[in-house]
């Protein structure tokens, strides 16, 4: 269930979806800090507060999986987010098949 998210755009054609959990924090107020925080990070593109077995799942769009690492870390520094739980999903883009029919 996702209780409140904010996107941004952008051209990369990679993506993926980070899932993490939030730490304990103090207040309401630190909470939001945290969530404003992983928005300012350039490579992700959504943020989102869900209930589950995660707190957070950002959308990421990157150039190349350096880009995503880089991103990922970047992510984990945040004050508030835990390192205790991570899930990253890629999202693999379908290409078109060319087919050539011989005659």
């Amino acid at each position: 269930m996702v209780l409140d998210q904010i996107r941004k755009k952008t051209d990369k054609k990679l993506m993926a979806f980070c899932f993490f959990r939030a730490g304990r924090l103090a207040s309401r107020e630190l909470f939001d800090k945290m969530i404003e925080s992983l928005y300012n990070v350039d490579t992700v593109l959504a943020v989102s507060v869900v209930i589950g077995l995660f707190d957070v799942i950002c959308e990421v769009a990157m150039l190349d999986l350096a880009e995503l690492k880089e991103a990922v870390s970047r992510i984990l520094s945040i004050p508030g987010i835990s390192t205790r739980a991570l899930m990253v999903g890629m999202v693999l883009q379908n290409q078109p098949v060319s087919s050539s029919v011989s005659s």
